[in-house]
């Protein structure tokens, strides 16, 4: 029995699955072989490069899913085990292999300026709200769509954080380091406060932003929303996003972080308890780029030093 591969669009690929699917079929593959593999496990990696040779350059998924988002260590390490669950090797050759992954990707980061303008392009009470709130706490979008307005807690001036919206349903946090609570400063609160009076949906149990076509059963969607206006309203912003580029309501997460660190000099420990990382590592290295008005300035600051001013060059 093999494990077929999913016909998959590109907005729908799921790498979890993909990944899955394809160990699955990597595995049975190697045992409908019949052969026994050495201690090296050469065959093995060999059955492996093949099928994903044939999967993704000349495959179904050739065009849609990059080869990036298949973790290949993981992948042989979980099909080793399958054989050696069947006895065809003693020993998982892919165990103490160490591989290192690197992404090129770079979130864009917008300005309190853009983000501004991107507010005052909205209208309605709403979208703006959301994007207020979503700039202003760096909540993720899966966390929050799943806000209702207990999670509001506004004698405590924060909002608490216990949930996501993932797959119509709410679910866990992301990590346990995400579950928590942000601040909510006077100034957000009023904003909120407005949206709370006006909003058809405002019981405890409703959704703070919720879906008005589907009568507040389930918060908004996601990609709808960006897709028919966060989008448009960021590139005419000033916001340059290329076509087929990421961009959504994360990246105000990202914008937030690199701001409050590059710009506000707030401390990196206070940033982390903003976005609820778990280590700082990923607050500095993955939400914080590097600032060019920084790095001249700080170039200017050594020149400075050594005394070098506006004298002609000799």
């Amino acid at each position: 029995m093999f494990y077929e591969l999913p016909v998959l669009n590109a907005p729908d690929v799921d790498a979890s699955h993909l990944d899955r699917c394809i160990v699955g079929q990597i595995a049975h593959e190697w045992l409908a072989k019949g052969s026994v593999v050495g201690e090296a496990g050469a065959d093995a990696i060999a059955l492996f490069d093949h099928v994903i040779h044939r999967n993704f350059r000349v495959g179904k998924c050739a065009e849609v899913v990059p080869k990036e988002c298949f973790n290949a260590r993981r992948a042989r390490l979980y099909v080793c085990v399958v054989v050696v669950v069947h006895e065809h090797i003693t020993k998982n050759p892919v165990e103490h292999v160490q591989t290192r992954s690197k992404s090129n990707y770079r979130a864009i980061v917008i300005t309190p300026s853009q983000t501004l303008a991107i507010l005052r392009s909205f209208s309605d009470t709403l979208h703006h709200t959301l994007i207020l709130t979503c700039s202003a706490t760096a909540l993720r979008s899966s966390e929050i769509l799943a806000l209702r307005w207990a999670d509001i807690l506004w004698d405590e001036e924060r909002i608490g954080v216990s949930k996501r919206w993932s797959g119509g349903k709410d679910g866990a946090t992301k990590t346990e380091a995400s579950d928590g609570y942000v601040p909510l400063h006077s100034l957000l609160a009023t904003h909120l406060r407005v949206w709370h009076q006006r909003t058809p949906y405002g019981e405890n149990t409703d959704f703070v932003f919720p879906s008005l076509r589907a009568h507040g059963r389930v918060p908004l969607s996601a990609s709808i929303f960006v897709a028919k206006h966060l989008r448009p309203a960021a590139k005419a912003a000033g916001v340059s996003i290329e076509d087929g580029q990421r961009f959504g309501l994360h990246n105000l997460r990202h914008s937030l972080s690199n701001w409050l660190v590059n710009k506000a000099k707030v401390e990196p420990k206070t940033v982390l308890g903003i976005l609820r990382h778990s280590r700082i590592q990923t607050t500095l290295d993955l939400y914080t780029q590097e600032d060019c008005d920084e790095t001249r300035a700080a170039q200017g600051e050594f020149l400075s030093a050594l005394g070098i001013g506006n004298q002609t060059v000799q």
